[in-house]
């Protein structure tokens, strides 16, 4: 019965010992993928309230949790042969990253569609979201939000017209999960003039990803 005891003990400091070394090096890989990665780029346009945008940014934080939310989520795109009828299975990669302002005030998030052949498919899949402010000299803020609402669409199709959304310079190694690229997004909202204000989005980013298989 000692003996039954002394095993059973044993046992349990073994797995308190395992679960406390694989829960540091969770944290550890955790404060690592948080620190590394950046979404960073130029806003230029007029806000819906009229203000003139100039400002550049480069978001390179996530939240604590948040560690395994940058994904390339691979799965096949369905489609049909007008001319004989026939589906089609297209391989697809959906790469969705985002990243937050040191103080957690503004964010960037990103999500777009490449093919086998790196190529950007803008589709209604595509989507994104700008969340910036700032306080300004005169003591006003600058409260800009946009999303995938906001870039002009076919009316014919509903998808997002190519020349609004494009991806370039696009490098994804499947490795590491770095996954890196330029980004160009024009946007289109309505002042309480009910007239149409745009914006230009552009800039780059490089930030590390998890691949997942469905």
């Amino acid at each position: 019965m000692k003996n039954f005891n002394k095993l059973v003990l044993s046992v349990i400091a073994v797995s308190a010992l395992l679960f406390t070394s694989c829960s540091k090096k969770k944290d550890a890989n955790a404060i690592d993928y948080i620190n590394s990665g950046s979404i960073s780029g130029t806003l230029i346009g007029t806000s819906t309230d009229g203000q003139v945008l100039n400002e550049s940014f480069n978001f390179t934080d996530l939240m604590p949790g948040e560690q395994y939310s940058c994904t390339a989520d691979t799965s096949t795109m369905s489609s049909y042969n007008t001319n004989t009828g026939a589906q089609m299975k297209t391989p697809i990669t959906t790469f969705s990253i985002h990243r937050y302002s040191s103080d957690a005030l503004n964010e960037m998030k990103l999500s777009f569609v490449i093919d086998n052949s790196n190529i950007v498919l803008a589709t209604t899949m595509a989507s994104f979201s700008l969340d910036y402010s700032k306080q300004l000299t005169n003591g006003s803020y600058l409260q800009y939000f946009v999303d995938q609402s906001d870039i002009k669409k076919d009316l014919t199709t509903g998808q997002i017209i190519p020349s609004n959304f494009t991806i370039t310079n696009f490098s994804y190694d499947k490795s590491s999960g770095l996954v890196s690229g330029d980004y160009n997004i024009m946007v289109y909202t309505v002042n309480s003039k009910n007239t149409s204000e745009s914006a230009v989005i552009k800039g780059s980013f490089s930030v590390n990803v998890y691949s997942s298989v469905r």
